[in-house]
């Protein structure tokens, strides 16, 4: 059924996710990976915010051991790990026995860096599907109970941006001094994080009958680094609050059978899907990103 009861959290919280850790796109220069992280970590702390989780592909490790670093970091001050599987990989141009085998390479450094964190309530079997993509089919349903099997629950999404967009034109931008830029990239940036999760909160209005807490997809990059206060700002002005991605997803909408959910992409679109409903308009900069500062 996909009827659900009372939250388990308050609906407009949001549980904050970062994607792509160690490495997510290029930096500007002078900047490294560490940096951004350490960037991320200090307003974490200095808001107060819960547990933020960060999703591994854990072969930026052996493209370049130094990237441990990052992760290290992430761990120091408390904040939990999960899979991303290995090499990010797309399930929609893989096999389900691929993609498994890609999250098992994925598990020994969760393993290593996570010990002892079940207990806190923070496990690190926690899978976030690179791109959103479940696959169709029988592959979907063969991936979701592998997952099941191994312990592991979905990391869904039930707001994004495209933040990542931001990040490529950052780097290009910053090399070239072009402040003014800059500038569009921080107002798009913000533009879009408000109308997009406005439209995604409509969204859950249409397809549960009332708001759910949400878990927020961003990525490690240079430019969310940059904006992530101003970000945070924005968020709690349009009445949201911080939770924990268990938490959030302890809530009834995020256990809507698997059988019932068409395609990949965030929650309420998939559940839209099911029940034709129309998705929302979110607007778009990723042309106007693409060109600039080439």
């Amino acid at each position: 059924m996909l009827g659900v009861a009372a939250a388990a959290v308050p609906a407009q919280q949001v549980a904050i996710t970062f994607d792509d850790l160690p490495v997510h796109g290029p930096l500007p220069p002078g900047e490294t990976r560490l940096e951004v992280a350490d960037q991320l970590l200090k307003v974490i702390q200095a808001e107060h915010l819960p547990a933020v989780y960060g999703m591994v592909n854990a072969v930026q490790l052996q493209y370049d051991p130094k990237n441990m670093a990052v992760l290290e970091a992430w761990r120091k001050v408390g904040q939990p790990l999960a899979s991303h599987t290995y090499t990010h990989m797309d399930l929609n141009t893989h096999t389900a026995a691929e993609f498994e085998h890609d999250i098992e390479l994925d598990e020994p450094v969760l393993e290593q860096l996570m010990q002892g964190e079940a207990a806190k309530g923070y496990d690190w079997r926690y899978l976030r599907y690179p791109y959103l993509s479940e696959g169709d089919g029988d592959k979907r349903l063969a991936v979701k109970q592998w997952l099941a099997a191994r312990g592991y629950k979905v990391a869904e999404v039930s707001l994004e941006f495209g933040d990542y967009l931001w990040n490529d034109p950052y780097a290009r931008c910053m090399a070239k001094h072009n402040d003014a830029a800059i500038q569009r990239l921080h107002d798009t940036y913000l533009a879009a994080a408000h109308q997009n999760m406005q439209a995604e909160r409509a969204e859950a209005k249409a397809v549960f009958g009332h708001e759910i807490p949400y878990v927020l997809l961003l990525h490690i990059g240079a430019f969310d680094a940059r904006m992530f206060p101003e970000l945070v700002a924005q968020m709690r002005a349009d009445g949201l609050s911080f939770t924990t991605l268990p938490k959030a997803e302890d809530d009834p909408a995020y256990a809507t059978p698997a059988t019932e959910m068409i395609g990949g992409g965030d929650l309420q679109d998939k559940v839209a899907r099911y029940k034709h409903i129309a998705e929302p308009k979110r607007d778009s900069y990723e042309k106007e990103l693409a060109a600039l500062c080439r």
